[in-house]
């Protein structure tokens, strides 16, 4: 006697991968409508959902595209996308899908005997469900452990139950994959989004473009004036300090090494005195690099700013050096900043200055009516709040010395000890007669105040680029640095 098995899903394992079908690769090619043979059976105990539909036993009569039409007596929306794509053969069966939203593909698990089906039910394939967030309908329409199928007559429709969400799905075979509006949707708006990008993209670059031709055009307007000014200056005996930001493999530099740091060359003359920048391709006077700005007027990249008193450059950046010494342009950039222009620095410089470079003041008038931010104590980098500062002025004639400020928490002036309503003076570069500033002692130190004042015995080191200066002592013995303010702070009237 011939036994028959019907059609069933056992432990089917239907993943749902990503929030599109973008993560199966489902071919589109046409799927001819599986003829109904002799794998169709009636001889099952199991009712049909439909008198003229006969449950299968032959995945072969599956083969195809399906699309759900209805799920639990609803009409499935037709602009979803949704689909099955059946293969199989006998016992053996796999599905792959997409639900409007989600892709699924479906198949055996990985320990176990292969898929087959046994009474019209699929059998030894799992279920499980990874499922994105959907922000519309699905089909609902997922096969699942104990789905059941049958098919009509003409092999043009098939119902499934029960599936993922427990209905039951009525499906209509088609010759090709249908056409998922979501993902449509989905790539017309990341083409959307790539053309809005790759027009912003394509807008910068050529506001970059424009904005270079124009910065190397004010570059040839003002190179020539720049000159002019420092003829003009007169200054023949200066120091160069600067800080190079980058200078990669210049080959004027033995062994091609790389510099950087702070650098000072003292120029007598309008000649540099002995140093390592004498080769260099910015060579170690403003004379030097004017010609050299001049010189890469056509460089890949450029820009320079120029004192605007003076004249000599103060920021040079340009990219490539010379192409003339390097396999590749890129190798070498020149990142010259924050370049100043001073009197000479002595040749011996003072044992006893606080930090090296400052010269002791006996006059205070290159301190005189600014306004100075403290950034420094005993020699180390410190912070304080903004609205920290002190001013000085100072009567050379008489001596007197002004000195006030605002310690973060109170507004005070220094005063002197023989008579408050007086003021200390400067003895041979030595503050005398100095009294304690009213409030001091007030504000708690910490939370960026600063609680140290001048005292009697404290002495001036200027730099002499005139962005600096160190008092030494203050209170507590400990030396103090400020550098150059322009402005008064905001938040410094003590409010």
């Amino acid at each position: 006697m011939t036994v028959v098995r019907a059609l069933a899903v056992v432990g089917l394992l239907a993943a749902i991968v990503a929030c599109d079908s973008g993560g199966i690769d489902v071919p589109a090619a046409t799927v001819e409508a599986p003829p109904v043979s002799d794998s169709v059976r009636v001889t099952s105990s199991l009712a049909p959902p439909d008198d003229d539909l006969r449950q299968v036993f032959d995945a072969g009569a599956l083969d195809g595209f399906w699309v759900p039409v209805e799920v639990d007596g609803e009409r499935v929306a037709t602009n979803l996308g949704a689909f099955w794509l059946i293969r199989g053969e006998g016992e053996r069966i796999s599905i792959e899908g997409y639900d409007g939203c989600n892709a699924f593909r479906a198949w055996p698990l990985a320990h176990g005997p292969p898929p087959r089906r046994v009474d019209g039910a699929r059998t030894t394939i799992g279920a499980e469900q990874h499922a994105g967030a959907c922000d519309w309908r699905t089909a609902r329409a997922i096969p699942t452990t104990g789905s059941m199928f049958w098919i009509s007559d003409d092999g043009a429709e098939i119902v499934v139950e029960p599936t993922e969400h427990g209905g039951r799905a009525r499906m209509e075979h088609v010759d090709e994959r249908p056409v998922n509006a979501r993902q449509e949707r989905a790539q017309e708006e990341a083409a959307a989004e790539q053309a809005a990008l790759d027009a912003r993209e394509r807008a910068e670059r050529e506001a970059a473009e424009a904005a270079e031709l124009e910065n190397r055009a004010r570059i040839e307007r003002e190179l020539p004036d720049a000159r002019s000014r420092w003829v003009e200056s007169g200054t023949t005996d200066y120091t160069m300090r600067f800080e190079v930001g980058a200078l990669r493999v210049d080959p004027s530099f033995p062994q091609r090494r790389p510099v950087g740091g702070v650098w000072e060359i003292v120029v007598i003359d309008g000649v540099a005195l002995d140093n390592e920048w004498a080769d260099s391709v910015l060579g170690d006077t403003v004379d030097d690099w004017f010609d050299y700005v001049e010189s890469q007027l056509d460089s890949h990249y450029l820009h320079v700013e120029f004192d605007l008193e003076r004249g000599f450059p103060t920021v040079i950046d340009s990219q490539p050096l010379g192409a003339e010494d390097v396999s590749d342009t890129n190798e070498i950039v020149a990142w010259l900043v924050r370049a100043e222009i001073g009197p000479p620095l002595p040749a011996d410089r003072d044992p006893d200055a606080p930090e090296p470079g400052l010269v002791r003041l006996d006059d205070l008038e290159p301190l005189d009516r600014g306004f100075w931010d403290p950034d420094s104590v005993a020699g180390g980098p410190a912070a304080f709040l903004d609205s920290v500062y002190w001013t000085i002025s100072h009567d050379a004639a008489t001596g007197a010395v002004s000195i006030s400020g605002f310690d973060g928490c109170n507004q005070w002036d220094l005063v002197a000890a023989s008579d408050r309503s007086g003021l200390p003076r400067l003895e041979d570069g030595i503050l005398d007669d100095v009294g304690v500033p009213p409030e001091a002692g007030d504000c708690p130190p910490g939370n960026g105040v600063l609680t140290s004042y001048p005292v009697e015995g404290s002495e001036f080191w200027y730099d002499p680029f005139g962005n600096r200066f160190v008092i030494t002592p203050t209170t507590g013995g400990v030396s103090l640095g400020f550098r150059r303010l322009h402005d008064l702070p905001a938040a410094g009237d003590g409010n």
